[in-house]
Order: C-alpha cells, then sequence, then structure tokens
C-alpha cells in the first residue's frame, strides 16, 4: 500500500512539472509593462572636451583589449603547432 501511494505522488509530481513546463515558469498576467511612468530621466552634460577623453579612453582600452586577444591566439597556435610537431 505504501508503494503505491508513493507511485501516485511521484505520478502527481511529474504531471505538475510537464504543466509548468508547459505553460512557462512565470505568470504572464504579471509581466505587463507599463510605459506610463514618466520619462524624467537626467543625465549630465558632458562638454566636448570630457567627450573627447572619455572616446579616446575608450578606444585605448579595446585596443589593448585586441592586443591581448591576438598575442593569446598566435601563443595558443604556436603551443598547438609545437605540441603537434613534437607528438606526430
Amino acid at each position: 500500500m505504501d508503494s503505491s501511494f508513493s507511485h501516485f505522488k511521484a505520478t502527481v509530481l511529474r504531471r505538475k512539472q510537464r504543466l509548468e513546463k508547459k505553460s512557462g515558469k512565470f505568470d504572464k498576467k504579471k509581466l505587463n509593462y507599463n510605459s506610463n511612468k514618466g520619462n524624467n530621466l537626467e543625465f549630465p552634460n558632458p562638454s566636448q572636451q570630457e567627450l573627447f577623453q572619455l572616446k579616446k579612453s575608450i578606444r585605448e582600452k579595446t585596443q589593448s583589449r585586441k592586443r591581448k586577444e591576438l598575442i593569446f591566439l598566435i601563443s595558443v597556435i604556436l603551443t598547438l603547432l609545437i605540441l603537434f610537431y613534437y607528438f606526430v
């Protein structure tokens, strides 16, 4: 009798999980979007000099990141070539 009850509980749990998977995990009634809250956002107004410095720092960071990625890629390729040459 005990095993049939546990089987029944497991079946009910699987049905519930299947239903949740089919219907989605989120309550679709609570996901509405209200755009009437007002768009009064305040952003600073930087000067031309500040914008120029910001652009320059962003460019330097991206160049540095690209350079590091290139060095890493070249080192990985060289390592693989050396290993391939050594073992084959």
